[in-house]
């Protein structure tokens, strides 16, 4: 007759790294739990910060001079659970060098000119308010030959790369080949003039417009889309719950949102984080429309089937 305790037998089964599911403390939970938490990066004392680094260290020496904006409540290069966010300078006649890599990324500029992104020998000149695109695998790099310096919001998908163990990159050895400037409808850049005139469109106190490609009409790309928002003075936006996390950053205007129990204020240049499954909301407390730039992981999650809306005060 068999004598062995269920703790004997979890004993054995240790040594054949082989373990109980039923006392597990990690099993799949009733709703969301992301790890990043609702966090705010100011822009101000940030570009501060960013200028006298690059009075350190050329873009040269740094390869890439960005400050990451990690979330307080994640491990490793994570603005959110899956999205990550970063502030690059580049300083006159400064270029950052060209590679290529597996993550997807997006450029959206707030300040400067006389910059461009090169793409697959592509030039994409750099104004305020533009999103650039780089896709995977698309050789890429950075050029200033204007005065002053010019600072953008990066976003990639690199947290999905490093779960999947697949992020990798390979730095551009030859001499540059010739660079042309991009078509006019290239799906590589949105100027900023083109998007605020067709939010100013759109009726009522609230808009959004999402970034789509040019030609077929999809999100920007299959792990990351990206939308541009008007807020009116005094407007609030509605509520919402999905399983998406965004990243914003604020175009124009001051505010303050409110992430589940969190409330964050708001204004131009900064960066915010809202996690998946939280409750959020936005509201203008300025004196001027407030225009907001916005990246997520709904395109990621759509393409997995995993995209849900829940009913926030259900």
């Amino acid at each position: 007759m068999l004598t062995d305790s269920i703790e004997e037998v979890l004993r054995r089964a240790a040594e054949y790294a082989a373990f109980p599911l039923w006392t597990a403390t990690d099993r799949t939970p009733p709703s969301p739990i992301p790890r990043a938490i609702p966090f705010a990066w100011p822009y101000a004392p940030l570009r501060e910060l960013l200028l006298r680094a690059s009075d350190l260290i050329t873009a040269e020496e740094a390869r890439r001079r960005v400050f990451r904006l990690l979330n307080p409540g994640t491990q490793g290069s994570c603005t959110t659970d899956t999205l990550f966010a970063g502030l690059q300078c580049i300083l006159e006649g400064e270029r950052a060098p060209a590679h290529r890599h597996t993550p997807f990324a997006l450029r959206f500029i707030i300040e400067g000119n006389g910059a461009f992104t090169s793409v697959d020998g592509e030039r994409l000149w750099m104004e305020p308010g533009d999103l650039i695109l780089t896709p995977s695998w698309t050789y890429h790099d950075h050029q200033k030959d204007g005065p002053g310096p010019m600072i953008w919001l990066d976003g990639l998908d690199v947290p999905l790369f490093a779960f999947l163990r697949i992020g990798f990159q390979e730095n551009w050895s030859p001499a540059r080949s010739t660079l042309v400037d991009a078509q006019p409808d290239t799906s590589l850049r949105f100027p900023w003039p083109e998007m605020r005139a067709r939010l100013l469109t759109e009726p009522g106190p609230y808009a959004v417009v999402p970034y789509l490609h040019r030609l077929t009409g999809a999100p920007i790309s299959r792990t990351i889309g990206a939308r541009a928002e008007r807020l009116d003075r005094g407007g609030v936006t509605p509520r919402r719950q999905h399983t998406a996390s965004h990243i914003y950053n604020v175009i124009a205007g001051h505010g303050r949102s409110t992430i589940a129990d969190t409330v964050l204020e708001w204004g131009p240049g900064d960066t915010l984080a809202i996690p998946a499954w939280h409750v959020h909301a936005h509201e203008n407390t300025g004196d001027e429309t407030a225009f907001l730039f916005a990246y997520s992981d709904r395109p990621l999650l759509e393409n997995l089937g995993l995209y849900r809306e829940g009913v926030p005060g259900a």
